[in-house]
């Protein structure tokens, strides 16, 4: 009889145990992109306040962020929504002073030294001491007295959204700079060996099931 000879070909073994392996492998390949690139956008968003939030001229896209100093606008039994609390980080949206309503809180200069307040505007008003014109009156959520009256085109913007505690995770980082770039960075890089690692062996293993034929 003649004798056969098939080269270069293997029959295909599947094992439950492979695919198996195989599920967890996407799971985990999954949860680490989820985690590695959350991460990555919350260090450039957390970079971004970092610049920008030491510099209180500095704006992107007609935003401003400022860390709250103060418990004035701390939120009491009967405020409005809104307060925020010192620590916290609250972005401010650009407007014409004249565009503010009652009830919004609200950015305004405070002297010439480049100082800024942030309290709710409760009170419009068309005249101060005499001098007809364009003032508002603020006030602190959390303070018993209303704020001296001020001209409207000392106001900056008004607040959007209050990020709680921020300000003060900058501030540190600010703070022990250089110790939180070593600990991000060997962060990163844990988490880029460990994929390489993990998933040159998957790699490995698809090549061996599946040789090559001649």
């Amino acid at each position: 009889m003649p004798e056969h000879r098939y080269r270069g070909y293997q029959p295909e073994v599947m094992h439950f145990s492979s695919e198996k392996k195989s599920n967890r492998g996407r799971v985990f390949l999954f949860v680490y992109n989820l985690f590695f690139y959350t991460l990555t956008i919350g260090v450039l968003v957390m970079a971004v306040m970092f610049a920008f939030s030491s510099k209180s001229e500095a704006s992107i896209l007609g935003y401003r962020f400022y860390t709250v100093l103060t418990s004035s606008m701390k939120p009491t039994k009967d405020s409005q929504p809104g307060g925020f609390d010192a620590g916290d980080v609250t972005i401010v949206k650009m407007i014409k002073g004249s565009d503010a309503k009652e009830g919004d809180i609200v950015t305004y200069a405070v002297g010439d030294e480049g100082s800024f307040l942030t309290h709710r505007l409760i009170e419009k008003i068309g005249e101060m001491e005499g001098r007809e014109g364009n003032f508002v009156i603020t006030k602190g959520d959390a303070n018993n007295s209303k704020d001296p009256p001020i001209n409207e085109d000392r106001i900056m913007g008004k607040v959007i959204y209050a990020i709680p505690k921020l300000g003060n995770a900058i501030e540190f980082v600010r703070g022990q700079f250089w110790a939180c770039l070593v600990c991000l960075l060997s962060i990163f890089g844990f988490f880029i060996v460990l994929k390489a690692y993990l998933f040159s062996d998957e790699e490995t293993a698809k090549s061996k099931h599946y040789p090559n034929y001649s």
